[in-house]
């Protein structure tokens, strides 16, 4: 019976692969042609995000200092609820260990696919659980799925938000995540700096990231200096720090990651002044 089912793992596993590379033969050309309409385009604003003006050694400590932040806030308090807004191509099954020694309870929220990804990467690591869930969006964004844990009264000790970075999409689901999020919790923000105007030329530089995001954004949306603003990072200050009320805790932050911390809190008002976006 074992033998059986590692024959038809085997052969689950050889169909995905066979899948995804014929995938990539009918979405190479389309990648190619994406970027030839795209090859006068240059990114002339400020805001590039981690990478932007960084050597690869920077951006991987950058990255590396990012999830030792992520990482102390989900291990501070045994249990902690954690929600995560947008939770990108492939599960950090390291991070889901830790997250599982510590009693902490896992919900992901993004497009039904990605999360169906996702679960399948995570039973192949053995790392089935019932502290992992995953809420997906069938269409639309994950908004309407903030909006019904909002109804169904589910409540969060830390929410990370690192979806989609874009004003129309992450606006309901700023103000939505705070009414999840319990009093004095950690709400996370990464991307501070990131930009659709940089976004842009990583499409065309990197097929792998072209092909798990070109049906995601429409650039279309917005003017050349909106594409070229820090939409989440505007959020974060404007809207939860300057609305709401949050302040950032400079000691698990830097320019590029926020650890917010919701009212009623310990920390000095506003943003410290080197974290600023300076807009």
């Amino acid at each position: 019976m074992n033998a059986e089912r590692g024959t038809v793992r085997r052969g689950a596993r050889q169909l995905e692969v066979l899948t995804r590379r014929l995938q990539h033969s009918i979405l190479l050309p389309a990648w190619l042609l994406f970027r030839l309409r795209r090859r006068d385009y240059r990114f002339a604003g400020r805001y590039g995000g981690v990478a932007d003006g960084m050597t690869d050694q920077q951006v991987e400590d950058h990255l590396a200092t990012h999830e030792r932040y992520l990482r102390e806030s989900l291990t501070s308090s045994p249990g902690l609820r954690f929600l995560e807004i947008g939770i990108g191509p492939t599960p950090n099954i390291e991070r889901l260990r830790l997250l599982i020694a510590n009693g902490v309870r896992y919900t992901g929220v993004d497009f039904a696919s990605v999360c169906e990804s996702h679960l399948r990467e995570i039973e192949r690591a053995g790392l089935s659980s019932d502290s992992i869930e995953f809420a997906p969006n069938m269409t639309g964004t994950y908004a309407w799925t903030l909006f019904e844990m909002l109804g169904q009264g589910r409540r969060f000790d830390v929410v990370y938000l690192d979806g989609h970075h874009t004003f129309y999409v992450d606006v309901p689901a700023v103000f939505l995540a705070d009414r999840l999020l319990e009093p004095g919790g950690r709400f996370l923000v990464d991307d501070i700096r990131w930009s659709l105007g940089a976004f842009q030329i990583s499409l065309t530089r990197h097929f792998s990231v072209w092909r798990f995001y070109h049906t995601m954004y429409d650039f279309s949306a917005y003017t050349p200096n909106q594409r070229s603003l820090p939409h989440i990072g505007l959020l974060a200050e404007r809207v939860l720090v300057g609305e709401l009320g949050y302040s950032v805790d400079g000691a698990l932050s830097t320019r590029y990651w926020w650890t917010l911390r919701k009212p009623p809190h310990e920390l000095p008002a506003g943003i410290p002044v080197e974290l600023a976006l300076g807009l």
